[in-house]
């Protein structure tokens, strides 16, 4: 497979890797060969919360409890926050070495067999992410990133794309599942529809923030995510050279739930034009 992004000749020596990113790369790559022959024989998707749009499959179960076994027996004294496991309530503690995990993202294109799904998996502490993997089974697409030490492809380094006009810009947006938010992501997209050169849905969150670290979208918005959605690619987004915050321009942290991610460039022009709208 040819894969096209924004990358320099560098290549990662596994030996310059940590042992905390070797083992999330070797955990999401477990994690896919458990969800992927469930991915190819078909899922039925069940509403989790008693929210009809918020859908969850065994796969989604199986790999969590993958993913939690390989860290817990690595990492014993870090504390681990998964979108299927975690408590109403839970949050990510600062102060503790944290492994947030989004065992699929990405569910509903899983369920209807479309191959736009990710494992996210990254690890957090003193409010920065530490190491980030967002692994595309279906694709053969390993992201990973590490914090002072660039974002990756399949071993090759990534770098943000060097758009900077809207009007030759590509923009992403996925939507909320509520009402009210869906209406205003309607607005937003009508003004960015006038200004870029096109738009995308990606239905995985954090598959399309990696597609910004790899310079294939320029600009990325969600008005409502989990922090299990964004920590892995928000790594990589800086790693790569890019920016990631609220679309009101704060620092993004797992307690935000909007996020606005771009190369840099457009930044302050995508804020502009998200909060006209707002």
């Amino acid at each position: 497979m040819v894969i096209a992004a924004n990358k320099v000749t560098l290549t990662m020596p596994h030996n310059e890797m940590s042992h905390e990113l070797a083992t999330a790369i070797r955990v999401a790559r477990a994690a896919g060969d458990v969800v992927m022959p469930l991915f190819r024989r078909g899922v039925v998707a069940s509403a989790k919360r008693g929210e009809s749009r918020d859908l969850v499959t065994e796969a989604d179960f199986a790999a969590d409890a993958r993913i939690r076994a390989e860290l817990r027996a690595a990492f014993p004294d870090h504390a681990i926050f998964s979108e299927e496991s975690a408590a109403a309530g839970d949050g990510v503690d600062a102060a503790t070495p944290t492994w947030i995990i989004d065992p699929i993202d990405g569910t509903s294109n899983f369920s209807r067999g479309l191959p736009l799904f990710s494992i996210s998996i990254a690890r957090f502490h003193e409010g920065q992410g530490k190491v980030g993997v967002v692994y595309a089974p279906s694709l053969a697409w390993l992201f990973s990133a590490e914090a002072g030490r660039g974002a990756w492809l399949n071993g090759e380094r990534l770098r943000v794309s060097g758009v900077d006009t809207m009007e030759r810009a590509m923009l992403a947006v996925d939507w909320p599942r509520q009402p009210l938010l869906r209406q205003r992501s309607a607005r937003i997209v009508a003004a960015f529809g006038e200004e870029v050169h096109t738009v995308r849905t990606v239905g995985s969150a954090a598959l399309a923030l990696a597609m910004v670290a790899a310079g294939w979208l320029d600009i990325y918005w969600h008005l409502i995510l989990q922090p299990w959605d964004v920590a892995a690619a928000a790594l990589l987004i800086q790693e790569a050279g890019g920016h990631l915050s609220t679309p009101s321009g704060d620092p993004w942290q797992p307690a935000q739930s909007a996020v606005l991610a771009s190369n840099g460039t457009l930044h302050r022009d995508a804020i502009a034009m998200i909060n006209t709208v707002l």
